[in-house]
């Protein structure tokens, strides 16, 4: 990263990572299981998948996606990495996602909580996998981003 900032006088010494659904799940799986050459301090996501196991997505109506990405692979699950040692977290969860059920929110809280992982998780009572029907919880978590950037950095 740094090399690639070196023709704008920039550089990267410390980072948190974000994203949203597939982008977030990579956040996660990159945050809990890599031995990062930048230190990440912690990560914010939305709409994340956490595990790659069938049973996780009983709620989904994507066919396409079940086919095709999701199997019995634990090493695509970021729940599989989380440790004592796993980095702060904060999530943002839909309570109506089709796209890949409820039930992620439960199993990232419940993995943070065993490992006593500093973490915050909203749940958007309104919502769809987009998140668009819920301001106040994206308010929200908007704030509480900002407050562990405060806290972390």
């Amino acid at each position: 990263i740094n090399e690639q900032l070196q023709p704008f006088d920039l550089s990267v010494d410390e980072a948190a990572l974000g994203g949203f659904s597939a982008g977030s799940q990579l956040s996660l799986l990159y945050a809990y299981s890599m031995n990062s050459p930048i230190p990440i301090h912690f990560v914010f996501v939305r709409s994340a998948p956490v595990s790659m196991i069938r049973s996780d997505w009983q709620e989904a109506e994507n066919s396409l996606l079940l086919d095709y990405f999701v199997n019995e692979e634990q090493q695509r699950s970021p729940i599989t990495y989380i440790n004592e040692q796993s980095v702060p977290t904060l999530a943002i969860y839909p309570m109506s996602d089709t796209i890949i059920g409820t039930k992620h929110g439960q199993l990232l809280e419940s993995a943070l909580t065993q490992n006593n992982v500093p973490h915050t998780i909203l749940y958007a009572p309104n919502s769809d996998h987009y998140l668009l029907n819920d301001p106040d919880q994206m308010q929200q978590f908007d704030a509480l981003v900002h407050e562990y950037i405060k806290k972390y950095f």
